[in-house]
């Protein structure tokens, strides 16, 4: 649980460096209500180094058409963009 009670964290909370890359890009899809699609990110953690992230941001939506929220969509790539880790073909 988190320590304010609630069980709830941030993004920023749980993963700093991913959550401070994703902030002004939130704020963006929460001011314009319109889905954000295909944002590359390069975030630094001190485990992996530097990483490659494909993201998906999009307004969720409730009853009455009101915004609850935003959906995030995180695809590590680092891999595939990794010289040398293509893996051969099948």
């Amino acid at each position: 649980m988190h320590p304010n009670g609630h069980g709830r964290a941030t993004l920023e909370q749980v993963i700093p460096s991913i959550g401070l890359a994703l902030k002004p890009h939130l704020a963006k899809v929460s001011g314009s209500g319109k889905p954000l699609v295909g944002l590359e990110l390069h975030p630094t953690m001190p485990e992996r180094g530097t990483l490659d992230l494909l993201c998906n941001l999009s307004p969720l939506m409730g009853a009455n058409n009101t915004r609850q929220g935003t959906a995030i969509v995180i695809d590590d790539v680092t891999e595939r963009k990794t010289p040398g880790s293509a893996k051969p073909p099948v």
